[in-house]
């Protein structure tokens, strides 16, 4: 299920690896087009330019390419995991 950025527990306490979902727009046209596109995404400590909200910067770069927007945030996020993998 997929949680609001800002009900994330304090950094030392997320898995470091998140499914995002980044919330933006395309200008083409001449109008602005809504998007929302999801991704993986690994966090990091907040720096003073954390325009990311603590995730890797080429991370968020990709998904908004993916999702072809020119600008986005991220809104939501779920922990990242895979069921454990099976014994030969």
């Amino acid at each position: 299920m997929w949680n609001p950025v800002s009900e994330r527990p304090e950094i030392d306490q997320q898995p470091c690896r998140q499914f995002v979902l980044v919330s933006g727009a395309r200008h083409h046209s001449g109008l602005t087009w809504a998007r929302k596109h999801w991704g993986l995404a690994y966090i990091r400590k907040p720096s003073s330019d954390d325009e990311w909200q603590q995730y890797r910067r080429s991370d968020i770069q990709q998904i908004l390419k993916e999702g072809d927007m020119d600008y986005g945030m991220v809104t939501h996020w779920m922990p990242a995991t895979v069921p454990p993998f099976p014994e030969p």
